[in-house]
């Protein structure tokens, strides 16, 4: 019987979806419906989702799925980051920007 249970639970185990490893930070896709490349739009993360902050993330580009698309703005107030960092899959040189005294405060090392 306990033979049993363990080999079902294996095979529970390996059903289930592989959970992810711990993320670097948010990451950045690029696909803004409208167009704009603000960072307070969730279609622009990974995941459809708003990033947490913690000043020991970084922000990770990897990728600008909309072409439309040739900045980045910064538009969610302060915030705390540890480094921004291009990924090598990112296809093309994008402009960083901030409004409305908006900012990304780096964390001192």
């Amino acid at each position: 019987m306990l033979i049993l249970k363990a080999v079902s639970l294996l095979a529970l185990i390996i059903a289930l979806p592989p959970v992810a490893a711990s993320a670097q930070g948010p990451v950045w896709v690029g696909n803004d419906f409208y167009n704009t490349g603000n960072f307070s739009y969730g279609g622009n993360w990974q995941n459809g989702t708003l990033p947490t902050w913690s000043s020991s993330n970084s922000l990770i580009f990897t990728e600008n799925r909309n072409a439309n698309v040739t900045g980045l703005v910064y538009d969610l107030g302060w915030n705390a980051v540890d480094d921004i960092k291009w990924a090598a899959s990112f296809p093309v040189a994008r402009t960083l920007s901030s409004s409305n005294g908006n900012g990304i405060d780096f964390r001192v090392r």
